[in-house]
């Protein structure tokens, strides 16, 4: 099948540590009221994510807060 190798993604997981994103989109939340939207996201960390999850899922606070750690 395609690049995520069939599998569903679940927009509510981050696709990096499948916990539970926070995603403002998927819990309906008014546009540009979700979490991320304040944040700045280093591109490194989306290369971080498995091939086929890109724009699909986001990453929660908890990935965001470790790779700025790094």
């Amino acid at each position: 099948m395609g690049a995520d190798n069939g599998k569903a993604i679940d927009a509510g997981r981050c696709p990096l540590c499948g916990r539970g994103n926070g995603c403002g989109s998927v819990a309906n939340a008014p546009s540009g009221s979700c979490w991320c939207v304040s944040e700045k996201f280093p591109p490194t960390l989306f290369e971080l994510l498995p091939e086929g999850t890109r724009n699909r899922a986001c990453i929660c606070q908890a990935c965001l807060k470790a790779h700025k750690a790094e």
